[in-house]
């Protein structure tokens, strides 16, 4: 089997009847357990007290990948931050790789996607652009990818229709690490008292879906680049940042989705801010209309494994 993850540290399955199944190409049925489990860290480069190596690990991430295959990297470059990384990461060290830029017919996705370009022109990257008609793919060829992978959200099958439209080995900018935090059911922000209380990392068997699309079709493929070893994903969760917000000095943060740009930055200080798009604002209709009959079809198939944050960090020294 390929290694959708270095030595294929992180796995993914579920628990039937007391029996634990790895990587399994399809989702069980909802009563069975959702697990996951992960590599033991190891610090290969220079660690500096309550700082982070995460640039150096993605760029050990970026040369792993590289030899891991004899395919050229093919980086499907949405215009966000995560995918700007891996495209750094790659470009930095003069590794050969291609990037693939998905872009809705009609420029509905254009205010999204001109970060990638303007990226990729600055620095004189080739790139290619590959046209969906969005609008039909979500009345029709979404429901036969959620099918086949049990994807509840309507924008995940999109990157899949990428991968299959292009060659070499696709690699997703995905697979950061997500931390909630635990809150009453009664908060209400801006109005409740911030109490201290536990942050969670969480793995979303959603997600996935991307691996198993993969896996189903016995491709070649690094689903997840910041998950790629456990090391960039200690270094992530490492950051300052992270810090700050699981000994609550972020009044207000209940997780890490609008802070990631910071962690980015901390130590890729000349990307440029931008603002978080999903690139269907302007189909947001009929995206809504796709996202809800998917929710109502497979909708038990995002089960989440939740574990403390503290608790996690000593998991990936264990390697568990």
């Amino acid at each position: 089997m390929f290694e959708y993850t270095h030595e294929n540290h992180f796995q993914f399955g579920y628990r039937i009847n007391d029996n634990d199944y790895w990587m399994f190409p399809h989702c069980a049925e909802p009563e069975y357990e959702f697990i996951v489990k992960y590599g033991k860290y190891s610090p290969v480069l220079p660690q500096h007290v309550y700082s982070t190596n995460f640039a150096a690990e993605c760029y050990r991430a970026a040369r792993l990948i590289h030899e891991s295959s004899d395919e050229i990297s093919n980086i499907m470059f949405s215009g966000g931050n995560e995918s700007e990384i891996v495209v750094r990461s790659f470009h930095d060290q003069k590794i050969p790789f291609k990037v693939s830029i998905l872009k809705f017919k009609k420029d509905l996705n254009l205010h999204d996607v001109a970060f990638a370009v303007v990226f990729c022109e600055q620095r004189r990257i080739p790139y290619d652009i590959i046209e969906l008609n969005i609008n039909g793919f979500l009345e029709t060829e979404v429901y036969d990818y959620a099918e086949r992978t049990k994807c509840a959200s309507p924008m995940l099958p999109a990157i899949m229709w990428l991968a299959d439209q292009i060659d070499g080995l696709p690699i997703l900018g995905s697979g950061e690490p997500y931390l909630s935090k635990v809150v009453p059911d009664d908060y209400i922000a801006g109005v409740s008292p911030y109490e201290r209380s536990a942050w969670m990392f969480q793995e979303k068997e959603r997600i996935q879906s991307w691996y198993r699309h993969f896996m189903v079709q016995q491709r070649d493929a690094v689903p997840g680049f910041f998950q790629y070893t456990p090391e960039l994903m200690y270094e992530f969760l490492n950051s300052p940042v992270v810090h700050e917000l699981v000994e609550d000095k972020r009044h207000g943060k209940l997780s890490t989705v609008s802070t990631k740009g910071e962690i980015y930055r901390l130590e890729f200080p000349d990307m440029i801010p931008r603002p978080k798009f999903h690139g269907y604002e302007k189909i947001t209709e009929l995206e809504s209309f796709a996202r809800d009959a998917l929710v109502e079809e497979y909708g038990q198939y995002n089960r989440v494994v939740s574990i403390e944050y503290h608790d996690f960090m000593k998991r990936l020294f264990h390697g568990v």
